[in-house]
């Protein structure tokens, strides 16, 4: 009487998810190709069992951790620490200097997020939103200063993956410097930047 269970809440919603997982499995047993329905095929993964087993299980991850203040401010800042290492990764490579002992690293189009650029792109530009909240929103002086140091090394990889994206990242850091200013009557910020 004296062990703790830990179970899911079960709701309605559930339901509609196990519904929708018995279908893939039932498209499984009647394919033509069962590797490619467990697995599937490069470039078209997210259609396989696998991929959907991993999505709700995500899912439901998400769904428990993400409940109070506390763990998604822990979750936002091990996801800009480890994707802060990422870009300074990526400058690095697009500069030439190779710090994994890899072959395949030298390639033009690899990168430590997907083969493609964009992907990078997209990836530098949400880095570099979180550093600016880190700027605005945090006391710790040294993490203002990482914050900032990452601000600029994302607009740097940002302009050199694709010169367009940055004149969009510009517009939204100064709409959140806006809104800053707006809503939280910061007194420190100097009439200088408000202008």
């Amino acid at each position: 009487t004296g062990v703790q269970t830990c179970a899911l809440p079960i709701s309605y919603l559930d339901w509609y998810i196990s519904v929708f997982l018995f279908f893939y499995f039932i498209s499984f047993i009647f394919s033509k190709n069962h590797y490619v329905s467990l697995v599937g095929i490069s470039g078209y993964n997210s259609a396989s069992i696998i991929s959907i087993i991993t999505y709700i299980l995500f899912f439901y991850l998400v769904v428990n951790v993400f409940r109070n203040w506390h763990n998604i401010k822990k979750i936002i800042y091990s996801f800009w620490s480890a994707g802060s290492i990422i870009v300074i990764f990526n400058l690095l490579q697009l500069l030439n200097i190779y710090i994994l002992p890899y072959d395949f690293t030298q390639n033009i189009n690899f990168n430590l997020i997907a083969n493609s650029s964009l992907t990078l792109a997209i990836f530098s530009l949400i880095i570099t939103i979180l550093s600016v909240g880190v700027v605005l929103f945090q006391d710790k002086k040294w993490l203002k200063i990482v914050a900032g140091v990452m601000v600029l090394l994302s607009l740097i990889l940002l302009l050199l993956l694709n010169k367009v994206v940055v004149i969009y990242l510009l517009i939204i850091i100064l709409f959140v410097w806006l809104l800053k200013i707006i809503f939280l009557d910061d007194k420190k910020i100097s009439k200088l930047w408000i202008i």
